[in-house]
């Protein structure tokens, strides 16, 4: 078992923390109709119809996500799903997680940027005295709303720098534009070059998009990135450049990234060199937690305990924050 395995996250949307029972609660408190066929019997995941095509799968699940997370409206919301999610990884031996928000929450939530980065900042505080684990939040640009409204976005995270605030990341559809189309965004939202950044790539698209966010945008970790191992010369590019890989198993099992979890690349980037890291992505969507994640790597991968300490000692290495805290969170990965 990895129950004692210190453990940390640097790739998980908030949204998809929310939990079947958290949900339930915000539908009624905000007057949201909620249709209860989202969730499993024991209210503990969401469900929806996989017609066995990979692109069939993920529309269910992309419209399954928006009907869920509709349910959040105030910046309450965001403090009880940021406080849930914590609470929870506190108690997988958790010590660190970085959550992935909305740069711009209004059009679809109702709030402002400001509101939700205060109320997540509020569920951090709170977390943080009762368990001692650690949080930080990175405003993503979503690529299939395009890269004007990406621009919009990066406005409102320069008009409200805040300490919980240290990078920035890139999802959606990696098909919709180019990765230089989000290159004006990053620059726009970090123009001292403070902020860590990452973006998706190398899930739904291929190599050339891992290649491409590594030298365009200048990103020192990447989203998935398993599909990297397609083409070894681009691979040996992105190794020698150090990029960090954010390594979702269940998220890319679930999607179809790969039909069976022996197929999953995961040891091979390991063994090639690369700090790879574990994350859940969704996990409340993809039946997972980050124990689940530590403990698929050990069973069906052959991690070793040292090995995984490996892992979180990777993820601290290259989170977004201070040598102060990093060093504080190293000391704690160990048996």
């Amino acid at each position: 078992m990895v129950d004692n395995i210190p453990k940390a996250e640097l790739h998980v949307h908030i949204e998809a923390t929310l939990t079947p029972k958290r949900a339930i609660e915000l539908a009624k408190k905000n007057g949201v109709e909620l249709d209860h066929s989202l969730f499993d019997e024991n209210l503990e995941f969401y469900i929806w119809e996989d017609d066995g095509t990979a692109m069939g799968n993920l529309t269910a699940f992309v419209h399954t996500y928006d009907k869920a997370t509709s349910v959040l409206k105030t910046a309450e919301d965001y403090f009880d799903i940021t406080y849930d999610y914590l609470k929870s990884s506190a108690a997988q031996n958790s010590i660190y997680v970085e959550f992935l928000v909305f740069a711009d929450p209004e059009p679809i939530v109702g709030i402002t940027y400001k509101e939700m980065i205060d109320g997540i900042a509020k569920g951090i505080d709170k977390a943080q005295s009762e368990f001692g684990i650690e949080a930080r939040i990175l405003p993503t640009f979503v690529r299939h709303f395009g890269k004007e409204q990406a621009l919009k976005d990066a406005e409102k995270v320069v008009s409200y720098p805040h300490k919980y605030v240290t990078g920035l990341n890139l999802a959606g559809d990696e098909n919709a534009g180019t990765i230089s189309d989000f290159k004006p965004a990053y620059d726009l939202a970090d123009p001292d070059n403070k902020l860590g950044r990452t973006a998706h790539a190398g899930e739904a698209s291929g190599p050339q998009s891992v290649l491409d966010a590594c030298e365009i945008l200048e990103v020192t970790r990447i989203g998935h990135m398993v599909r990297v191992i397609e083409d070894k010369d681009i691979m040996l590019k992105v190794l020698k450049s150090g990029v960090t890989p954010e390594i979702c198993i269940s998220s890319n099992i679930e999607l179809k990234v790969y039909d069976k979890i022996e197929d999953h690349p995961v040891r091979e980037l390991f063994d090639a060199g690369f700090p790879v890291t574990l994350a859940t992505d969704d996990p409340v969507f993809f039946k997972c937690d980050l124990t689940k994640e530590f403990q698929i790597a050990k069973d069906n991968f052959n991690f070793s305990d040292t090995e995984l300490l490996q892992i979180t000692k990777n993820a601290i290495n290259s989170a977004f924050i201070d040598d102060k805290t990093r060093q504080k969170l190293l000391a704690k990965v160990k048996l």
